[in-house]
């Protein structure tokens, strides 16, 4: 028995590894980014619900520049790794070049919006050059230094990535204690600003060390058909985006803009924390499983293995994180100077919402790895059309307890869906 053990874990060696130092990576980045976020919801009060809209518009944004290869730049990386290292060379700048010059045309199109405040949309309440100079600084070294990560992903760099993690961590603390206690929620946004060009400078450092570890020739040349292959290869990955992403924002703005909506905004904010937090393991296990499971795809048997170990993991974590979150949920409700009435069901709902959306991440990522990425699409667009339908319909009965509830409700379906659809 102990040598089928043995035999078992030396075969999955690569995979065990990788966990460990991708898990290593995200406690490191999360675990550091939840002891800001929990000095930040005490120290800025319904403000943070404010925190948490722009945070959604960052996201908004970026999904808008990445079109997708966030997610398609680990795959394409991996796959050409070993196979085919000349066309890696042409890839990689090819990938930055899309993203900056989108994240330029993105950033200049909505800074245009809320300044005219087209369509009546305030994305941010300034118009104060400097202060925006630096929530787009923000949005376009968080958007670069995200697609680095991604072909740090592919190319297996999992310790560098966990090293990366920890400078970025406590240079965000040290600089959000001193930034914010200066110019409050502007104070925050800035000190995003140097974190993510500080995270995005060492993972610069640290791609062209894998680079030439591999022996990868970067050939610095705009090759628009190469660009045209990865703009469609990752069209459906942005499609799903592309829908769901303006949705968890849309509703963040509706909420917003509500009476109380600060308030409501921020218990949801601080829920969505620890669902983070718990979605976090299952969240590294699949970005470490995704080059895995692309490499495995021709050996369905050893695929399978992988994946069956990777939703086990996951699915055991999430349940004892979940757990431990419900028993301890007075404590931890007061830690952010909240009312334990008010905040309990929506926390809850959350925990919940949270076992569901990692089952969904997890399996997601293996959807992808297997190259159905229209599958993975067609399961985004419901995912984020019930989470809005739900949405307005909570809404209109609880200001609270609809962002819980739909977010509940949409990873229900999705993980329901995706299993029903993976077995055709």
């Amino acid at each position: 028995m102990f040598l089928n053990i043995k035999k078992k874990f030396n075969s999955q060696k690569m995979l065990f590894v990788s966990i460990f130092w991708g898990s290593m990576a995200g406690v490191l980045s999360q675990g550091l980014n939840f002891i800001t976020n929990i000095f930040l919801a005490r120290f800025l009060g319904i403000e943070y619900g404010t925190l948490i809209l722009y945070s959604s518009t960052n996201s908004m944004l970026q999904g808008f520049s990445q079109v997708g290869l966030n997610i398609f730049a680990t795959i394409i990386v991996s796959k050409n790794l070993h196979n085919n290292k000349d066309r890696l060379g042409k890839i990689i700048p090819n990938l930055y070049y899309i993203v900056i010059t989108l994240a330029i045309i993105i950033s200049s199109i909505f800074l245009l919006i809320n300044f005219f405040q087209l369509g009546r949309l305030k994305l941010w309440e300034t118009n104060s050059p400097t202060f925006l100079f630096f929530i787009i600084l923000w949005f376009i070294t968080s958007t670069l230094d995200i697609l680095q990560v991604s072909i740090l992903l592919g190319i297996g760099a999992f310790k560098d990535i966990a090293k990366v993690s920890l400078i970025k961590g406590l240079f965000t603390i040290i600089n959000v204690l001193f930034f914010a206690k200066l110019y409050g929620i502007q104070g925050v946004l800035i000190a995003y600003a140097f974190s993510f060009s500080i995270s995005l400078f060492f993972n610069f450092i640290f791609l062209r060390k894998n680079c030439k570890n591999h022996q990868l020739i970067i050939i610095n040349k705009v090759n628009y058909s190469l660009i045209k292959y990865i703009l469609k290869s990752s069209f459906p990955i942005f499609l799903a985006t592309l829908v769901l992403i303006p949705s968890q924002w849309a509703i963040n703005y509706i909420i917003y803009n509500k009476e109380n909506g600060k308030l409501a905004l921020t218990i949801f904010g601080i829920a969505n924390q620890w669902m983070i937090l718990i979605q976090f393991f299952p969240l590294q296990i699949s970005k470490v499983i995704l080059p895995l499971l692309s490499k495995q795809k021709q050996n369905r048997i050893e695929f399978r293995s992988t994946e069956k170990i990777g939703l086990i993991i996951s699915i055991l974590i999430s349940l004892f994180l979940i757990s431990v979150s419900v028993f301890f949920e007075a404590n931890v409700i007061k830690m952010y100077h909240l009312n334990f009435s008010t905040a309990k069901w929506p926390y809850r709902i959350m925990l919940l919402a949270a076992l569901f959306s990692s089952v969904n991440l997890f399996l997601g990522q293996s959807i992808l790895a297997n190259g159905q990425v229209w599958l993975r699409t067609l399961v985004d667009v419901f995912i984020s059309l019930s989470l809005f339908i739900t949405f307005i319909i909570i809404l209109n009965n609880s200001i609270m307890l609809a962002t819980p509830i739909a977010y509940c409700v949409s990873f229900i379906i999705g993980s329901c869906l995706i299993v029903f659809l993976r077995k055709k």
